[in-house]
C-alpha cells in the first residue's frame, strides 16, 4: 500500500508530516486531507477566529507534491 504525506501550510507556517500514512491511492489521500481541512476550518470557526489561509499538500513517497488542497476548495464542495 502506498504511503502519502499530508503537509499542512497555515499562514507562513509549514507542518511537515514526517510519518506519512498508508492509503489505497491518491484519491483516498485527498479524501483524508479534505476531512483534515474541514476540521481545521471548524476549529477556527468554533474559536471565533477568522479563517486562516490554509493548504494541505499531498506528497508521494518520493516527496513529490501530487495535490495542493486549499481551504477555499473544501468550502466550495461537499464530500
Amino acid at each position: 500500500m502506498p504511503r502519502f504525506y499530508l503537509h499542512t501550510l497555515r499562514a507562513e507556517l509549514r507542518a511537515e508530516d514526517i510519518e506519512g500514512s498508508d492509503f489505497d491511492n491518491v484519491t483516498a489521500a485527498i479524501f483524508e486531507a479534505t476531512l483534515a481541512m474541514r476540521e481545521l476550518i471548524g476549529d477556527d470557526l468554533m474559536a471565533g477566529r477568522p479563517l486562516t489561509p490554509t493548504a494541505i499538500e499531498i506528497a508521494g513517497e518520493d516527496g513529490r507534491v501530487l495535490k495542493k488542497l486549499r481551504h477555499s476548495e473544501v468550502l466550495e464542495r461537499n464530500v
